[in-house]
């Protein structure tokens, strides 16, 4: 498999995750449909897409029943049929072929559109094949690729976007005085690698590290700090001491920090075994800069 042809797939994923889920979220059915190594992909998804998102999916996987319909109406209209019987209002048809060009996939896709039943076509190989070029769909994605690997893991990834994402916790720490633009840059870049950002706030690091009083109270700062929309919680800490307990109680399992940390011996929970990402502070913004003008235009 081309490792690196599905890497670059992977960035397209992403930019296609929203408008998936957009289309196919207010359905409660789904029939999903494939031959071959798409039906394995189909049936997977369709466990998923019931025991996960409690839509009633269905896969056409079941061999008895698949020999059953090819036998009686023939391969290419086998899915055709397999449709009529379980299609009803609310329901989502998924069509899913690596060439695009297999009869019994592309004529389930014709029926759709003959029937004006809402239906995904995912397929791979020539961008001009058959499931591809057909119009109607609600949802179209095709992987330019002739590896089977490529294009299959890709559109397994692709319906796999929807579920459910497993919880990551994140925290930052400080006493974001005179909040900035540098501020929220650091925090988008911090709920890009967690879902939960929590902001442990110092209410007035000037009691015992010598820097200075905050000019916004820690009031102001939280208020403030909860309107960030990559923010989800503001916790107040009082001391360093305060904040080593928080982070060894708090179950987070990533901790974002300035580059300008990388080179100190010793801060608050270094010990702890917490991952490290580092954020870059790489801007124009300072609050040490804006306390300033402010004293000297007092």
């Amino acid at each position: 498999m081309q490792i690196g042809t599905l890497k670059k797939e992977l960035d397209k994923i992403q930019r296609k995750a929203k408008e998936f889920e957009d289309v196919i979220q207010p359905f409660d059915r789904v029939i999903i449909i494939g031959n071959g190594g798409s039906n394995s992909v189909a049936s997977h998804i369709a466990q998923d897409y019931t025991k996960m998102l409690g839509k009633k999916a269905i896969s056409f996987s079941d061999g008895s029943r698949l020999t059953c319909y090819i036998n009686d109406f023939g391969r290419d209209e086998a899915y055709v049929e397999f449709i009529k019987h379980f299609w009803e209002k609310g329901t989502m048809v998924i069509l899913i072929s690596s060439s695009g060009n297999s009869m019994n996939i592309v004529n389930a896709a014709q029926h759709c559109v003959d029937n004006d039943y809402p239906y995904m076509a995912l397929s791979g190989f020539d961008e001009n094949n058959k499931l591809n070029t057909l119009g109607s769909q609600h949802f179209r994605y095709h992987v330019k690729s002739h590896d089977y690997g490529v294009v299959e893991s890709a559109h397994l990834i692709m319906l796999h976007t929807i579920l459910p994402k497993p919880e990551v916790r994140g925290v930052i720490a400080g006493a974001f005085d005179l909040i900035h633009p540098g501020y929220v840059k650091m925090f988008k870049e911090a709920k890009k690698h967690c879902t939960h950002l929590t902001i442990a706030l110092h209410e007035d690091p000037s009691l015992e590290n010598g820097k200075e009083e905050p000019i916004n109270s820690v009031e102001e700062r939280e208020e403030i700090l909860r309107s960030i929309k990559y923010v989800d919680d503001v916790k107040v800490y009082w001391n360093e001491y305060g904040l080593g307990q928080y982070l060894e109680v708090g179950k987070f399992d990533v901790r974002f920090l300035g580059e300008d940390y990388k080179d100190k011996s010793d801060y608050t929970g270094k010990d702890l075994d917490l991952k490290i990402i580092w954020i870059d502070r790489n801007h124009p913004y300072s609050t040490t800069r804006l306390k300033k003008l402010i004293r000297d235009n007092k």
